[in-house]
């Protein structure tokens, strides 16, 4: 009797259809408007749990509410934070502010600091935290002490469950870095931020789409198994690649809708008032614009390994260099004719090539091997002066190599223990402009050139240029473009510093000038980031600031959603 019985329930139970998977519910949390801060970064955390979310808003700090909570909370010691990070125990949130990563916990306490120079972090397990660096990915305790290096190069790391490998950001491409052999694939080229869930799927930001992406992966065997597939039209992904959105391990996403375009760059002249003229160029992913000598070009990186040339009296763009090579850059020769730039990467050592700058003949290898990129020329045309990547464990150190002098060799200008980077020469020839953190914060120096002498400190700031005259130096601080009066002689004598206008929604990427000024010394070329126009169906959304992030959409059973997509129906993921 307990035989038939059995057997008949297990019949029962067995014809019965599987409970469909719980559909997707989607709100837009429309009292709370995330906001950037300057250097980008992503502004929105999801504990694994799915309760708490933490994201970026008014004051440019971080404010956390929990599903049982009505609003958004305010959290001390987080101004100007970016990139959050939750603990998996969902108690403890790591985030970046200025150079540096610190940590507190949700419910209340003190700042506290994890090291003294990351960006990017991801609190992977409940002991660690991995993060980048500008020489590579590191992984610390979370309790704080030191570091130990995991790869050379690489940002926005997301180490994988089992900690086998990291999904790291290398230059435009999304890689997958095998921590047990070295071993790199490529998961999406101009993918960014990628990250792992649950159902057995890499998601990655393309940011040209202003989507994110899936392909389906294979954890145990380290492998993409399928085709990528769009998984979410419209997320806001800001220029350098950081993707607005987080996921639990539940299913509850959060994200930011696109807001016009969510990033998408152009070029705008800025005056020395602060009126603003846009230009008719089409360039998205633009970046580093360098003005030719007579002002009437510029030559910029267009963010898929390609140089262009743009006019700006005819509107005519030249593509210059393509190459499956990372380019970054270039420089103007004196007469215009020719740009200084480099091709490589931190861990294939970097050339530097002078090719002309109609894109016609063969461009010409000056050195074979350098420590790192090409950043500027001086204004007589003898020294090319660039970043050494590799010189020292401080990097980046500034170096330089004289044109004129036969055999071109390249040398170490500033080697210390902190970092030197984005020099520029004086018009008189004598003299370097440079920014370092010698002081505990982003600053901009001065050193006599070519021999470095005594250093004076100009101001708290990034990304120096001289004007044409040499009387004075501009440079950025945070989202204001400043100009101080220098006299230059046997001695540097700083003058008047002044305010010039805001450049809220202009792109940052550190270690790199995002601007130029005109040799006219009037106007200002920057590259923007356009968020004027917001798609029709959000209207009545409120205005987003700098970059804006927009409004914050969540969604409950997202993960019945992404299968969907994905065209796996019901099955269920691999962990």
């Amino acid at each position: 009797m307990l035989l038939t019985t059995a057997i008949a329930l297990w019949a029962l139970f067995r014809e019965r259809p599987a409970a469909p998977p719980p559909p997707p519910v989607r709100m837009t949390l429309s009292d709370f408007v995330v906001e950037n801060v300057p250097r980008g970064g992503w502004r929105i955390a999801i504990s694994r749990d799915g309760s708490t979310i933490v994201a970026g808003g008014t004051g440019r700090m971080l404010y956390q509410r929990r599903s049982d909570d009505t609003e958004f909370r305010p959290i001390p010691g987080t101004e100007e934070a970016r990139n959050p990070s939750i603990s998996p125990d969902g108690r403890w949130l790591v985030f970046e502010q200025g150079r540096a990563l610190y940590k507190l916990q949700l419910g209340g306490g003190p700042v506290l600091p994890v090291t003294e120079e990351g960006n990017s972090p991801h609190w992977f397990s409940p002991e660690e935290i991995v993060y980048g660096t500008p020489d590579g990915t590191r992984i610390v305790s979370a309790a704080g002490g030191p570091p130990r290096k995991l790869t050379e190069d690489g940002g926005r790391p997301f180490m994988l469950p089992g900690r086998r490998g990291l999904i790291l950001n290398v230059f435009e491409s999304l890689v997958l870095h095998d921590l047990e052999t070295g071993k790199r694939t490529t998961i999406a080229q101009f993918g960014s931020n990628g990250r792992y869930v649950p159902t057995g799927h890499i998601l990655y930001g393309d940011r040209t789409l202003q989507s994110v992406m899936a392909v389906p992966f294979d954890l145990e065997a380290m492998e993409v198994t399928g085709d990528p597939v769009t998984v979410l039209p419209s997320v806001n992904i800001f220029s350098g690649g950081a993707v607005q959105l987080a996921v639990s391990d539940n299913g509850t996403l959060v994200h930011g809708l696109a807001v016009g375009g969510g990033g998408a760059r152009r070029f705008s002249w800025i005056d020395m008032a602060g009126r603003r003229t846009d230009l008719a160029l089409d360039a998205p992913n633009a970046s580093t614009p360098r003005l030719s000598p007579d002002g009437n070009r510029f030559v910029f990186e267009d963010g898929t390994n390609q140089l262009r040339v743009y006019n700006v009296l005819t509107g005519e763009a030249t593509q210059v260099a393509d190459s499956a090579e990372r380019y970054h850059s270039a420089a103007w020769s004196r007469d215009g004719t020719a740009l200084f730039h480099s091709v490589g990467s931190p861990r294939t050592r970097w050339r530097w090539i002078r090719t002309a700058a109609d894109g016609s003949g063969v461009s010409e290898e000056l050195v074979a091997s350098a420590p790192g990129p090409i950043t500027s020329l001086s204004p007589d045309g003898r020294w090319l002066v660039g970043e050494g990547d590799d010189v020292t464990e401080t990097r980046p150190d500034i170096v330089f190599a004289r044109l004129d002098s036969g055999e071109i060799r390249v040398q170490t200008y500033l080697r210390a223990e902190w970092r030197e980077e984005e020099g520029v020469v004086s018009p008189d020839g004598r003299w370097m402009a440079y920014v370092s953190n010698e002081g505990g914060e982003d600053a901009v120096y001065i050193r006599s050139f070519p021999a470095p002498g005594p250093a004076t400190l100009v101001s708290a700031g990034w990304s120096p240029v001289w004007s044409p005259e040499g009387d004075a130096l501009y440079f950025q601080r945070v989202d204001r473009m400043i100009r101080r009066s220098v006299r230059l002689g046997d001695a540097i004598e700083l003058g008047q510093e002044s305010d010039l206008f805001g450049v809220e929604d202009s792109f940052f990427a550190s270690r790199a000038r995002m601007y130029d000024l005109h040799p006219d010394g009037d106007r200002f070329l920057f590259v923007m980031t356009d968020v004027e126009e917001a798609p029709a169906d959000m209207a009545e959304a409120p205005a987003a600031p700098n970059q804006g992030i927009g409004p914050v959409v969540v969604v409950v059973n997202w993960f019945t959603e992404l299968r969907e997509r994905m065209g796996e129906g019901n099955a269920r993921g691999r962990r």
